[in-house]
């Protein structure tokens, strides 16, 4: 039988005792349809970066479903009602109350830039009075299409 000898840090060491050594070990399904190019790795993406995908994906979600940008022409324009929705929808995924949310927002600065909000960040009395407000018709369409694209179930609790 044919042997090639490679040099290593140990000392020699032949092809024969490395696929030995290699067909010992049991494979599973994945390492067989992937052969020995190593272990099957997932693209990790980091948590801000999905957090700023998560509001992008909810701010094109409201749009397709045509959520109103105000309630009414006369209400108070610091905050849009997509942008409350992206928030609520936030606290829901992270299973925050609204103060643990309020508290919690400043570190999310890279998801709420890509909502719009650089400044100022609403108050839980403004989100908890937003949510009551609501039609929940509009919040549970917006959470279903959110969760078929994530591929986990999210419910809303009234």
């Amino acid at each position: 039988m044919f042997s090639r000898t490679y040099a290593s840090p140990g000392g020699h060491v032949t092809m024969t005792e490395v696929r030995s050594a290699t067909k010992d070990k049991k494979l599973d399904g994945r390492t067989q349809r992937r052969g020995y190019r190593g272990p099957y790795q997932r693209r990790c993406v980091d948590e801000p970066e999905l957090y700023v995908r998560y509001m992008q994906l909810l701010m094109a979600i409201m749009e397709i479903l045509e959520v109103p940008i105000y309630s009414s022409k006369k209400s108070n324009h610091l905050y849009t009602c997509r942008q409350k929705i992206c928030l609520l929808v936030l606290r829901q995924k992270l299973k925050l109350s609204y103060e643990q949310l309020e508290k919690g927002l400043p570190n999310y600065k890279s998801a709420l830039h890509a909502i719009g909000l650089d400044v100022y960040y609403p108050e839980k009395s403004t989100l908890c009075r937003f949510e009551n407000k609501l039609d929940p018709e509009i919040l549970e369409a917006v959470v279903n299409a959110f969760s078929v694209f994530c591929k986990k179930k999210m419910r809303h609790r009234y």
